[in-house]
């Protein structure tokens, strides 16, 4: 019996051990298999087109507009919003915000979806470009939360996550012909999104930019917190070089930040990584942040963040401000996903400002 209750000490400490340790990785697995949706992904009852697809041709379909009051109108400090008179557009694609296990994909009038991509992502992520464009953010199908998850994501793409995906990226498309068709009017646009938003830009580029006459009006895309291994962008985007300055145009910029007790899921060192404070590969202090966004309050925290590229991942060594201690979404120690923005917001939208007016005074 003595022994029987000594193995099962062992076994039990061993498990709150191994427990602890990867806590972050069996949260993330638990979360997953409680978000997934019980049924698979239904062609027929989400069909491409159909009532139930978004209508890009009336303001109600998209998040944001020039000619509508929105979160991507904030400002903070002493910004002022310049989309009256820019001379580029922004098309901007938001990240996921639905996180409900009701369906693969969110219908288009979820009320926490939607509150969400007003009132948090529109505010903290999109207005960082009202100061150098006009700003166009349609509302779409995004797939569920679980889609990314590895149950997922088995089975390719017959599997549930690559359909969701898939009808996410149908409504997409329609949005940015209709953005080209309607609304930009030729002029030089940038493309920007985060997270979901930033994986279906790499599907957007590949098709409708990479080699296209669309490419000469690009100013630049800002693919922030999605996964772009160098071998993938230079093969697929071929014309379309990672950025290595703060002015160059028609080039990509991407981003993954972290800090130092980051849980590692996967190997990231040939992902691409441009610092928000440098605009190249090089390190910066916490001095060289102009300043991070605070959605709550709506102001600026100067010197937050540093930030150094790290094995693919954009290192924060130490964040100065308990503004940022409790995170709704908490994906994990030091996963500073959802502050992929919001810890370089002054960067992000001084940088903008430079490249668009970079880009004009080119012959």
């Amino acid at each position: 019996m003595k022994k029987f209750l000594l193995g099962t000490a062992i076994v039990i400490s061993l498990a709150l051990v191994l427990g602890y340790l990867f806590r972050d990785a069996i949260g993330y697995w638990v979360a997953g298999q409680m978000m997934s949706p019980k049924t698979d992904f239904d062609p027929a009852a989400s069909p491409a087109t159909g009532p139930d697809a978004p209508d890009y041709t009336k303001p109600q379909a998209w998040s944001a507009l020039p000619s509508t009051v929105d979160g991507a109108d904030t400002l903070a400090g002493s910004f002022t919003d310049n989309q009256a008179s820019a001379t580029a557009d922004v098309f901007f694609i938001h990240p996921t915000t639905y996180l409900s296990p009701d369906a693969w994909n969110a219908p288009l009038d979820d009320a926490a979806a939607n509150d969400l991509i007003d009132n948090s992502v529109n505010v903290a992520q999109a207005s960082a470009f009202n100061g150098c464009c006009r700003i166009f953010a349609p509302r779409y199908r995004q797939a569920t939360f679980a889609a990314f998850f590895p149950a997922a994501q088995a089975g390719g793409e017959a599997g549930n996550g690559a359909q969701a995906m898939n009808l996410a990226y149908s409504d997409l498309i329609r949005a940015f012909d209709e953005f080209l068709t309607t609304h930009n009017n030729n002029r030089p646009f940038i493309l920007a999104g985060h997270s979901q938003g930033s994986m279906h830009l790499k599907r957007l580029l590949t098709e409708r930019i990479s080699g296209t006459p669309l490419l000469s009006r690009l100013v630049a895309v800002y693919a922030v917190g999605a996964i772009y291994p160098k071998a993938e962008v230079a093969e697929e985007f071929f014309d379309l070089p990672v950025c290595g300055s703060a002015t160059q145009t028609q080039c990509l910029i991407t981003w993954n930040t972290v800090g130092p007790n980051v849980s590692h899921f996967r190997d990231a060192s040939d992902d691409v990584c441009v610092n928000p404070l440098t605009w190249d590969a090089a390190d910066a202090t916490h001095e060289d942040n102009l300043g991070a966004f605070v959605t709550a309050s709506k102001t600026l925290l100067p010197g937050v963040a540093d930030a150094s590229c790290v094995d693919g991942q954009l290192m924060v060594s130490e964040l100065r401000s308990e503004a940022f201690a409790n995170l709704p979404m908490n994906m994990g120690t030091d996963n500073y996903h959802i502050l992929d923005y919001s810890l370089f917001y002054a960067s992000i939208r001084a940088n903008a400002m430079d490249r668009v007016a970079a880009f004009n005074q080119q012959p």
